[in-house]
């Protein structure tokens, strides 16, 4: 048993110094000048180095006399078979904090699931990079988290996520397949970027492999075509947007997604141009309308209501564009020519048709490609491009004016004699 009792140690009053009370064996407790602090504590040589050293217990009365005896005799216990106390109490506190920590790793590794990492990828990156994010959203929402969202991403395998690729491959939709492998391949890589995995499993899986090699689409709509789904789009029943929109892919050769994205303050009536100011390959393009596109656009204008969308879709955004291809696959049977079936067509194969049709026009190759915003394959060293900076707005509006005028010369029944095509595949 200790010198001290609790009737003493609460006896003991502030002096204005500091204060030490002995209990015996080397444990003491401090007491502040002002009396508002009471520490048990002990002074000893470091069993190895025999270097003074002191360790705390805790303060009084919330360690009690009796158990500051406890712990002192444990210290001595320590001490005496060679062991440190204040080294044992910081390896303590080191592993207890590496324990901590590896339960929180653990714990946010399980909360982070691929349905978790697909919508952190979707809101802080596609939403930012990407024209049409509502695509993608579709994609995560049919696709991805269906078969894949209550894994946990750090412990997903290859094989898993390829069997969800086999998949899709299975229910007839490959091309389907090879774009949720791109975007799978792009989610986990941005998983990678921000430490929710350390490497991502499928980065190396080639499409081509899993999926096949793409088979490039050559379609374009021969004249007698172009002629029949024109005429045949208002017995369709489809909705005057979704019309409007194939008769400008038409018209002006551009893509689905630079359309549908089209704003009202991108369209200039004076100079009677569609500018966008950005599109598939990362640069600005302006489109010259020739009098038949200003009058679709002019005709998309009735119908706004007061929205920026050339065509408003839902909650204030413009339609998708996967409506429009939906569109033309419920509607094939619609378009005959000598009432035989027009052979299957895409929204697509119309931005090929305009530039297949332009050439045909006689429309410099170099002229057509610019038109329609494609990449300027010149033929000539790499460098090209960062010098030649003429626009060719001029000879653009040419030839969209002489396409536009092939287009009305066909609608008005008049006998049109193609020119020479290079034979479809």
């Amino acid at each position: 048993m200790g010198l001290l009792k609790d009737s003493t140690i609460k006896a003991t009053k502030p002096t204005g110094k500091q204060q030490t009370l002995n209990d015996g064996q080397g444990l003491q407790l401090r007491i502040s000048h002002s009396g508002n602090s009471y520490t048990w504590f002990y002074q000893y040589r470091h069993p190895v180095t025999k270097e003074k050293r002191r360790i705390e217990y805790g303060s009084y009365p919330q360690l009690s006399l009796a158990a500051a005896r406890t712990q002192h005799l444990a210290t001595k216990g320590l001490i005496k078979q060679g062991t440190d106390p204040l080294e044992l109490r910081e390896q303590q506190r080191t592993e207890a904090e590496y324990q901590r920590l590896a339960m929180e790793r653990e714990k946010t590794k399980q909360e982070n699931t691929i349905e978790a990492l697909a919508w952190r990828w979707f809101n802080n990156y596609i939403t930012r990079a990407r024209r049409d994010p509502d695509y993608t959203k579709r994609m995560i929402e049919v696709d991805i988290v269906p078969a894949l969202g209550r894994l946990v991403a750090a412990e997903a395998s290859r094989a898993q996520l390829v069997g969800a690729i086999e998949d899709i491959i299975a229910r007839g939709s490959p091309g389907q397949a090879r774009e949720v492998l791109a975007s799978m391949k792009q989610m986990f890589s941005y998983g990678e970027q921000v430490g929710i995995i350390e490497a991502s499993p499928i980065a190396n899986i080639k499409a081509s492999m899993l999926v096949g090699k793409r088979k490039p689409r050559d379609r374009f709509l021969t004249l007698d075509e172009i002629r029949a789904v024109w005429l045949g789009l208002p017995n369709t029943g489809l909705t005057q947007h979704i019309i409007l929109a194939l008769k400008l892919l038409l018209v002006t050769g551009q893509r689905r997604g630079e359309l549908i994205a089209a704003r009202w303050e991108h369209i200039d009536w004076q100079a009677m141009t569609w500018h966008m100011p950005q599109t598939k390959n990362d640069k600005p393009h302006t489109v010259p309308l020739s009098p038949l596109a200003e009058s679709l656009f002019r005709e998309l204008e009735t119908l706004a209501q007061g929205s920026p969308w050339c065509f408003p879709g839902k909650d204030g955004e413009h339609i998708i564009e996967k409506s429009i291809t939906r569109a033309v696959s419920r509607k094939l049977e619609c378009f005959k020519v000598n009432d035989k079936p027009v052979p299957h067509w895409t929204p697509h194969d119309l931005r090929r048709t305009a530039m297949t049709q332009m050439l045909s026009l006689g429309v410099p190759p170099h002229v057509a490609e610019r038109a329609t915003n494609h990449t300027i394959s010149t033929g000539v060293s790499d460098v090209f491009g960062v010098y030649a900076r003429y626009d060719y707005q001029a000879e653009i509006r040419q030839a969209m004016d002489q396409w536009a005028e092939r287009i009305e010369t066909l609608l008005a029944g008049e006998k049109v004699i193609p020119l020479p095509i290079a034979k479809q595949g």
